[in-house]
């Protein structure tokens, strides 16, 4: 076993040597991590960018002559400027209206070909066409049909386009509607008997509250305290950055057990040593594992330097198990590669073992998509792979907190599924099989 050490070290460094090898190893998990750092979960300050086309083709509000209902003329151009103002506090998105007055009052269509020119060559992500009534419907509490175009794109970003306009126009649409529902009450009020008390008047209230808002939604987000901030988040997501370059390296390694070595000149003296090749196997994988540690170390320390906090309570001895998995998932990953190493003949056929292990990672659940967005016949066998198994653990035990207990399947499942697969390379490697698959690469 010293020998062993000793070789893993050995070459430990001469791969740290490999400048290029180093800061591609190193380079792809601090990468994510400052992808998801000032990108996906940019700091304070950092909002999207919402820059909007208001084609106001509106004649004004009306002049109002009732005795009978308290109408005051109302500008709806101004009432959604306001409202995409008042919407700017959230922080989430940062809204910039230019207005075009009588941008196209003679028809519809001249108006939906300004609003595309306006995306697609000035830049707009969406432009609102205002109708020429708009301030006279508004005023007498008729709807006001607006025409929003949105640019279009990747899905996510017409959604993200779609939400921050809609989320104003909502704001504007509860505003109107409370306003008027009070007013509405008052009006009533003239006509209720005397002597009715005011429990009819608050009855009436609500029914038109009822009228305007059906239902009332109010939503509360359940998430962990762990991941209640972007400190949390960032930290979660430095050890999902983790779990995808320990998968990616160990397969890759595993994978090109063969061909580095030959590359390297160092198979044909491995053969011709006193050392049996499972020896080197195991120096392999000790090897991988200590550069592994060296990029975890690298990523946590990006991690933290962006804002990260990392969720470990040395106190607990879960959080050892959860580390474990990590180390589990990949110490599978590597023997998962070693499969592929007899049929792996150059360099780069291994490397391309990279590509798999990034198929893995996105399509199981350990980085990216969630488990329960994908299709179901993923979902399904991510439920089985142990490596997805053993990062459920991992979320399970550091991020919800739960106990031990109820996540002991995934844990099973990691460790048994881990010990299958070396039982299953043990057999197709025993009895000098992986000597003659060498040799066979001289």
């Amino acid at each position: 076993m010293a020998r062993i050490l000793r070789m893993a070290l050995y070459g430990a460094k001469a791969t740290l040597r490999n400048k290029s090898a180093m800061f591609w190893s190193i380079a792809w998990p601090v990468l994510w991590v400052l992808l998801f750092a000032y990108v996906f979960m940019p700091p304070a300050g950092g909002a999207m960018s919402v820059h909007i086309a208001l084609l106001d083709n509106d004649a004004g509000p009306p002049t109002i002559h009732s005795s009978y209902v308290n109408l005051r003329p109302a500008n709806f151009t101004k009432a959604l400027i306001n409202a995409f103002a008042a919407a700017n506090v959230s922080g989430k998105a940062k809204y910039y209206v230019r207005v075009f007055r009588n941008a196209c009052p003679l028809s519809l269509e001249a108006c939906l070909r300004k609003a595309r020119r306006l995306l697609i060559y000035r830049g707009f992500d969406a432009a609102v066409i205002i109708p020429r009534n708009a301030s006279r419907l508004y005023t007498l509490w008729i709807p006001v049909k607006v025409l929003i175009v949105i640019k279009g794109g990747m899905p996510a970003e017409e959604y993200m386009r779609y939400g921050a306009i809609m989320n104003a126009v909502a704001s504007l649409n509860v505003n109107a509607s409370l306003e008027r529902a009070g007013e509405a009450v008052k009006l009533f009020e003239t006509y209720v008997p005397a002597g009715a008390g005011g429990n009819f008047s608050r009855y009436l209230k609500y029914v038109f509250y009822g009228i305007a808002f059906p239902t009332y939604p109010k939503i509360h987000v359940v998430k962990p305290k762990s991941i209640a901030d972007r400190a949390g988040m960032l930290g979660w997501m430095t050890l999902g950055a983790i779990g995808m370059s320990l998968m990616t390296t160990m397969l890759t390694s595993g994978a090109g057990f063969l061909a580095f070595r030959k590359t390297e000149g160092v198979l044909r003296r491995l053969l011709a040593s006193p050392a049996s090749i499972y020896e080197f196997l195991g120096e392999d994988l000790i090897e991988t594992v200590l550069l592994t540690v060296l990029i975890i170390a690298v990523t946590i320390a990006v991690g933290l330097g962006v804002g990260a906090r990392i969720l470990f309570n040395p106190l607990d001895p879960a959080n050892y198990l959860a580390i474990a998995m990590i180390f589990l998932a990949g110490v599978f990953a590597y023997g998962l590669g070693f499969l592929l190493s007899p049929v792996s003949r150059s360099t780069r056929v291994a490397s391309a073992a990279t590509a798999i292990g990034l198929m893995l990672t996105f399509t199981t659940g350990i980085w990216w998509p969630p488990k329960n967005m994908l299709p179901p016949p993923l979902r399904e066998f991510a439920s089985v792979f142990p490596p997805a198994c053993a990062f459920q653990a991992v979320r399970d035990i550091l991020v919800w907190g739960k106990p031990l207990q109820y996540t002991l399947g995934n844990v099973v499942i990691a460790v048994v599924g881990t010990a299958a697969l070396y039982v299953v390379v043990g057999a197709l490697f025993a009895s000098g099989r992986l000597r003659k698959a060498a040799e066979r690469f001289l």
